[in-house]
């Protein structure tokens, strides 16, 4: 009786429709990559316009575009083209190109020093053999001589 009753006043209160939570999700999951790219620029464009001490609506207004549009750049949740990456650097002097480029040479970097780091442990075993060996190869030079 009292299940039935909660099942009552959940359904009276819950949503007829779908959230549509699970579709956003999946937009969002097969959108990650160029998602994260447009965030690393917008976060850029607050940089820049926070250093020059340019307000969102002086960026619109050198852009030629709505204030709303560049809140919505500036989100990070714009599939951003060429054209608007390169007209905002333009608006601001600065090369919005270079934040990707970095981002990628510090990733790359880091694979290399992991990979270096991976190489070394698998390989320290035999480095210290032959450390040993030659240890031992000068030891009995030593003592022969």
């Amino acid at each position: 009786m009292a299940v039935d009753k909660l099942s009552e006043k959940l359904n009276a209160i819950a949503s007829k429709e779908s959230s549509g939570w699970k579709e956003s999700a999946q937009v969002a999951a097969d959108n990650a990559a160029w998602i994260k790219k447009s965030q690393l620029i917008a976060l850029k464009v607050l940089r820049t316009l926070r250093e020059l001490g340019i307000t969102q609506k002086e960026l619109a207004e050198r852009m030629g575009i709505s204030p709303q549009h560049v809140n919505k750049l500036v989100k990070g949740k714009e599939n951003l083209t060429l054209e608007t990456i390169v007209r905002v650097g333009e608006a601001l002097g600065v090369d919005l190109f270079e934040v990707l480029i970095v981002k990628q040479a510090i990733h790359t970097q880091k694979q290399i020093i992991i990979s270096f780091e991976e190489s070394f442990d698998d390989e320290a075993p035999m480095v210290e053999m032959i450390y040993n060996a030659q240890k031992d190869k000068y030891a009995s030079f030593k003592t022969a001589g």
